[in-house]
């Protein structure tokens, strides 16, 4: 059995509101007043990656700042309407965010995919719905 104290502070922070000045400033103090705390960002441009290549210029300043923590872990938000979206625009908004990598300017990469209004019952239309998507963000 692993003691207690031996754990390491983990936070999954949905991170769901625009990054206006100084909008973020509280996390960005945190990130760095905890170094030792990971803390796993949900990034949601617009219920998703948004209809753009990148995000906006303010977004991309956000990210980018969070990306130099190294205690944080970014996430692109994509919904799956309980297994029933269509799953080739679930699978276009992962590579969406995958895209983000090879932005020039800054980091804004994401270190993986958060699944939201994932099923909560088992099927196996749904199982099956929800193992293709999380294999095609690993494939990413």
């Amino acid at each position: 059995m692993v003691a207690l104290t031996t754990l390491l502070p983990h936070i999954l922070f949905p991170l769901y509101f625009y990054p206006d000045p100084g909008a973020w400033q509280p996390l960005y103090t945190s990130l760095s007043s905890y170094p030792s705390v990971t803390f796993d960002v949900i990034i949601n441009p617009d219920s998703g990656p948004g209809s753009t290549v990148y995000p906006d210029s303010n977004f991309i300043a956000g990210i980018a700042e969070l990306n130099s923590y190294p205690n944080a872990n970014l996430l692109g938000y994509v919904h799956t309407s309980y297994a029933t979206r269509n799953l080739t625009v679930v699978e276009s908004e992962i590579a969406q965010y995958e895209n983000w990598s090879k932005y020039e300017d800054a980091d804004i990469a994401v270190a993986g995919i958060f699944f939201d209004e994932a099923p909560d019952t088992y099927s196996e239309a749904s199982y099956q719905y929800m193992e293709s998507a999380a294999s095609y963000a690993e494939s990413l």
